[in-house]
This record gives C-alpha cells, sequence and structure tokens, in this order.
C-alpha cells in the first residue's frame, strides 16, 4: 500500500461555443500532455466520469503527498499554460485533493484495503466534478 496518495483534477472550459471534432482535439492534446507530466508506474489517469462539450475535467490519482501534489499541479498548470492552442481554446483549473488511507496495519487483507481506496476514490472523484448549475463541471475542495 503507497503511504499517500492525491486526487488530482484538471477542469478545462471552452472559451467560447467548440465544434464537437474540436474538443475531441483538445481531450486528446491535454490527455497526451497530462500523460507527460504523471510517473506512469505510480500515477494513473482515470477514465473520464464527465465530458461534455461544454467542459471536461480529467482525474488522476497520483501517488504522492502535499509536497509532491503541489509540484504535480505546478507542472501541469506550467505545461497547460505552455501550450499555445489549448490556451487558445480553454481555461482551465487544477486542484489536489488529498486521500485519506485506511489503517495498513489493521490486519485487514491487502485486498480489502484496496477496494476501500477504490471505493473512496470513486467517491471523491464523483464528488470533485459535482454539475454546476450552469451544467459546467466544478472541482470541489475535500474536507
Amino acid at each position: 500500500m503507497r503511504d499517500a496518495l492525491t486526487l488530482v483534477v484538471v477542469a478545462l472550459t471552452p472559451r467560447g461555443t467548440p465544434e464537437m471534432g474540436n474538443w475531441e482535439r483538445t481531450h486528446e492534446q491535454c490527455l497526451t500532455l497530462l500523460r507527460g507530466c504523471i510517473l506512469p508506474a505510480k500515477d494513473l489517469i482515470l477514465p473520464a466520469l464527465a465530458a461534455s462539450d461544454q467542459a471536461e475535467s480529467f482525474v488522476i490519482v497520483a501517488s504522492t503527498d502535499a509536497n509532491g501534489a503541489e509540484v504535480l499541479t505546478k507542472r501541469i498548470a506550467e505545461q497547460l499554460e505552455r501550450a499555445p492552442e489549448l490556451c487558445a481554446r480553454t481555461s482551465f483549473t487544477v486542484s489536489a485533493i488529498p486521500i485519506k488511507l485506511p489503517c495498513s496495519d489493521s490486519g485487514q487483507p491487502v485486498e480489502k484495503l484496496v477496494h476501500e481506496v477504490a471505493d473512496v476514490v470513486t467517491t471523491m472523484a464523483a464528488q470533485a466534478l459535482r454539475q454546476r448549475p450552469d451544467g459546467r463541471n466544478e472541482p470541489t475542495v475535500w474536507p
């Protein structure tokens, strides 16, 4: 079991009204950029939980503590800002939410602990992507 996990949410909102083909291209460009920012052996970009032609959020489960999450969110924001096509078509927010892990010395089987963590991640990701009144996804701060 990892020592620390963090949920990183990257929310994209189009500037103006995007054409669907352009939004798909924007999605792919952002996904490629995010893959270059994470450590594939430790971090995971989750499949899209919510997307539309109006907004999209990417959720990353990062194997890092608060300090590492700060470095990762800064790296992602810098890379997004350095992508002129993405900046021209979207605005973005990047947020990090620590994931509370179950106590690994509780004597529970590792499989049960993994399922607990997966349930927490699913709940947090869904809550982080709750819909705003205008239909766009809004990351929330997890208490």
